[in-house]
């Protein structure tokens, strides 16, 4: 009997949780794809859902489902369920899209065609090949990320910026805590922002190196647990605010380290065009592979300006006052003391705040790093990439080694 009830009781948390997951992602996307109007009662009512049958999404039959309070057991399991979804979507775009996209942009024909040193030939083939390996993964990864924060502040603007209480910034802590209930398509944002920095924790663990990652592995940590925490002690208005402050950003930033990328590839192909022999046609080959990485280098350009200004402005202007609402403003309408779990809730909350913003300031000085570089050296140079020079390394020491091989093979 007891084995029999618990794996019924098992189904049925199952069922509640498959039927979660699939109710806040039907009601976000809705929210995200169509306008929103309002029934007799003044629930927000979908234009998707006016064109159906209104038997079929009358708001009274689900209102628990639709418009309720943080269930942990539940939204936790959900969390997990969209973490895996998001990361195979991730990795399903990225291998049959991305990467044979960026193969194309990248693809430098002529490296290695004029070695014609038997010597030189397998060698040669060889770096190309590590070369363009970890470019298309450099590419694909910025170009996924660059999707990714687009959709999500899309999704955030719309959804976010209807809320009531989106502003003036006290709209976020009066009756926040007494009433914490979240509409479906609000719910279903939150929890995909959730999954979707699990997700990312999984592929900044996975992906090459780069000289910032334990500081991106702290930043997406402390973003989790910052909207975990705020979403179960009904800190979940200021919690949107922050998720839509953090994503626009990174936008320009990828898509300038798109353009850099490209602008580096015509500059190997153009270093071995020069190389070669020359003819009519590697002449126009070369002008064109210099027409390209200018473009490309001069969009790089354009587009690190416009993420320095957007990065400021949200990250270092806007960011900070959240801040401050949250840790002074917010004890106005919060009794954040009247019971020790909300107390500790709270100072959680603050903590992983300041965190964040020192993880802002520390990457601005990053980026102005890279201002510099663009008005001394004349473009832009991603300073949070992988180590170079250890790259460098590991060629030279593969190198020398088949040409220990091809030496030993003369002496037999």
């Amino acid at each position: 009997m007891s084995s029999s009830s618990s794996s019924s009781s098992a189904r049925s948390s199952g069922t509640v949780v498959l039927e979660e997951t699939r109710t806040i992602v039907v009601e976000t996307l809705r929210s995200a794809l169509f306008s929103s109007s309002s029934d007799d009662d003044g629930k927000k009512m979908s234009f998707f859902s006016l064109l159906n049958s209104p038997q079929r999404f009358m708001m009274k039959k689900d209102e628990k489902m639709l418009f309720r309070e943080p269930s942990l057991d539940v939204d936790v399991k959900v969390v997990c369920v969209l973490s895996v979804a998001l990361f195979v979507l991730n990795k399903t775009v990225k291998v049959f899209l991305v990467e044979p996209i960026a193969r194309k942009c990248l693809n430098s024909s002529s490296l290695g065609e004029e070695e014609d040193d038997k010597k030189n030939k397998k060698k040669t083939k060889r770096r190309k090949e590590r070369m363009m390996k970890k470019a298309v993964q450099k590419f694909s990864q910025s170009a996924l990320e660059a999707m990714i924060y687009l959709s999500f502040f899309l999704l955030g603007l719309r959804i976010v910026k209807t809320q009531p209480w989106f502003w003036p910034s006290f709209n976020w802590w009066k009756n926040q805590t007494s009433d914490s209930r979240t509409s479906a398509d609000f719910r279903g944002y939150y929890l995909l922002y959730v999954a979707r920095y699990v997700a990312e924790i999984i592929s900044v663990g996975l992906e090459y190196d780069r000289k910032d990652k334990r500081e991106m592995l702290l930043h997406h940590f402390s973003t989790v647990f910052l909207i975990g925490i705020s979403y179960a002690y009904g800190f979940t208005r200021v919690g949107g605010i922050i998720m839509l402050l953090l994503d626009p950003a990174d936008v320009p930033l990828h898509v300038a380290k798109l353009f850099k990328y490209v602008a580096d590839a015509r500059k190997i192909e153009l270093n071995k065009k020069r190389s070669g022999r020359s003819n009519n046609n590697r002449a126009m080959a070369t002008q064109r592979a210099i027409t390209v990485g200018k473009r490309c280098q001069f969009m790089a350009d354009v587009l690190f300006g416009v993420f320095m200004v957007t990065f400021f402005i949200t990250r270092l202007v806007m960011y900070p006052y959240v801040v401050y609402s949250s840790h002074f403003e917010c004890r106005k309408f919060v009794n954040v003391e009247r019971n020790l779990a909300l107390l500790i809730g709270y100072w959680s909350c603050i903590v992983l705040l300041y965190i964040v913003l020192a993880l802002q300031a520390y990457w601005f000085y990053l980026i102005l790093k890279v201002a510099i570089k663009v008005v001394t050296k004349g473009e832009a140079e991603d300073v949070r990439s992988d180590d170079e020079g250890e790259d460098e390394d590991e060629d030279d020491t593969e190198d020398s080694d088949d040409e220990n091989e091809l030496e030993g093979k003369k002496k037999k």
